[in-house]
């Protein structure tokens, strides 16, 4: 069971890394179009979006495996994990910035730790598991009556 349990954490993490690589990608394709129509902070917004719907439609349906079709709540969900991920990653960025005064270090480990908040927030929050049979989300509470 435990074996079963980790070989499927691997594929989440697999499948998570590869969709961020290519929402990144996506995002980075579309700034660089954008930028030929409208102003540099408009484009990077608009590429952001699109690389999000993107990440969030193939994460919910390929990595986490969710059939529930998406609702106000799971998609608000994903994007208070997405401000939770951008604020880890620039903190992180900042605060190791600030101690080594160098670049490539804190960029690389506030990407690991934004990594981290995304997919542990995806996982457990966002696209939470149902109980078999009930409907009821991991976690949550249903009043009867």
């Amino acid at each position: 069971m435990k074996r079963i349990l980790r070989k499927e954490s691997l594929r989440e993490i697999f499948l998570f890394v590869f969709i961020g690589g290519c929402s990144t990608a996506i995002d980075f394709i579309l700034y660089l179009v954008f930028l030929h129509a409208v102003n540099v902070v408009i484009a990077k917004g608009a590429s952001m979006i699109v690389a999000s719907v993107f990440s969030y439609i193939l994460n919910k349906t390929l990595t986490f495996k969710v059939r529930k079709k998406s609702d106000t709540g799971m998609v608000v969900r994903f994007y208070i994990v997405f401000v939770l991920n951008l604020l880890s990653n620039v903190s992180v960025n900042w605060l190791f910035y600030s101690l080594l005064q160098t670049k490539l270090v804190p960029f690389i480990l506030a990407t690991a730790a934004g990594m981290a908040v995304n997919f542990l927030g995806q996982k457990y929050f966002v696209f939470q598991k149902t109980h078999a049979g009930t409907g009821n989300v991991a976690g949550e509470i249903r009043s009867s009556g």
